[in-house]
């Protein structure tokens, strides 16, 4: 797939989602939905313009050589990454999440041993909980209720 195909193709996903946040919006209480109904009119138009300029681009430079990422592997496992920890909220809840990710993503993709890699985990795990402690914070519940 060509680079300019798939901004066209990525602005018109962003496309969609702003006709359904304007969507959406009609179904909310009269003062409600002013902000997001114009915010969604507004980035509608920006969006058409911003597709509409793309297309008429690719046609004037014609055939496109440029690859669509030079390392498109990388960019496919870290997106891989933040999937599975955004799995792993959905299951086990914030703190439980980060902790397992911190730790995995560390040992496995930082690659910097036992040690570090608990260390680091601890102090981020501790650190969020102090702060959810003094902002009086509630996380999301989960399938797993952990925290």
């Amino acid at each position: 797939m060509k680079k300019s195909h798939t901004s066209i193709a990525f602005n018109i996903v962003f496309l969609m989602i702003f006709v359904w946040m304007i969507i959406e919006a009609l179904n909310f209480q009269e003062q409600a939905r002013y902000f997001p109904f114009y915010v969604g009119l507004l980035a509608c138009l920006l969006m058409i313009i911003t597709i509409f300029k793309e297309i008429k681009d690719a046609k004037k430079k014609g055939p496109e050589t440029e690859k669509f990422h030079n390392h498109l592997g990388r960019v496919i496992r870290y997106a891989g990454w933040l999937l599975f920890f955004v799995i792993l909220i959905y299951i086990f809840g914030l703190i439980p999440a980060i902790t397992i990710y911190l730790l995995l993503f560390l040992l496995l993709e930082a690659e910097i041993g036992w040690i570090k890699s608990i260390l680091s985990t601890s102090i981020g795990v501790t650190v969020i909980c102090l702060l959810s402690i003094y902002l009086d914070l509630d996380w999301p519940s989960s399938l797993i209720t952990i925290f």
